[in-house]
């Protein structure tokens, strides 16, 4: 997947090499909580997952957080899709001030 994170967004973890061509159930090993992190200035990060790792009935979560504040992300979202996932990475990210 080719997503452009904008901002001066920095990749740490990009491990997102699903396929908008296949069905999710026939990636399933690739469905997994790390999945992808990006830094960006500020103290922000962008980060997704798929919880619970490798379950067909899961879904991808977005967040954003700020100063590792875990407890309190800025913004929060979910996406059963690849297509859904990445307007919600876009939302995401535009979300960081």
């Amino acid at each position: 997947m080719n997503i452009n994170f904008g901002k001066n967004g920095i990749p740490i973890l990009n491990d997102l090499a699903l396929d908008e061509n296949i069905p999710l159930p026939q990636q399933i090993e690739l469905l997994k909580e790390d999945m992808l992190q990006v830094e960006f200035p500020l103290n922000y990060v962008l980060d997704v997952s798929w919880r619970p790792s490798f379950q067909v009935d899961g879904k991808f979560h977005i967040v954003i957080i700020k100063d590792s504040n875990w407890d309190e992300p800025l913004f929060l979202a979910t996406a059963n899709k690849i297509c859904e996932l990445i307007d919600k990475i876009h939302l995401a990210i535009e979300s960081i001030p």
